[in-house]
């Protein structure tokens, strides 16, 4: 569970744990490790309920979140281009978010939209 599949204009494309470090640069920082966790795993748990389990059009996710951590931001831009694209949202102070676990850079809260469809996932205290 170390990957996720996405699609790029009908291709398949395959992104790995590692894949995302080394796109982060250094990523060896435990906080930037974390992020880039909870980034990709909020991916893999939402995406395949947005269509059925088959592999999202990576350039129609759109993303809210109240983490602005480099990891995830890493993590949501390898594998949806949505910071490129201006389909993200980053906004600490987001009412969803407040039962979700807090970090010093803000809450692990990540809303996935694609094509008329929304799952949220956060982490929960315990």
């Amino acid at each position: 569970m170390n990957r996720i599949t996405v699609t790029g204009k009908g291709q398949s494309l395959i992104f790995t744990f590692e894949e995302i470090l080394k796109y982060f640069g250094s990523g060896k920082i435990s906080g930037c490790v974390v992020g880039v966790s909870h980034g990709l795993i909020s991916m893999q748990l939402a995406f395949p309920m947005l269509d059925a389990g088959r592999p999202l059009e990576r350039r129609e996710v759109s993303v809210r979140t109240a983490f602005p951590g480099a990891g995830a931001r890493d993590a949501l831009e390898m594998v949806t281009r949505c910071f490129t694209d201006g389909r993200v949202v980053v906004d600490k102070n987001m009412p969803e978010a407040k039962d979700a676990v807090e970090s010093p850079r803000g809450r692990y809260y990540f809303e996935y939209s694609y094509r008329g469809r929304t799952i949220a996932c956060s982490v929960k205290p315990g």
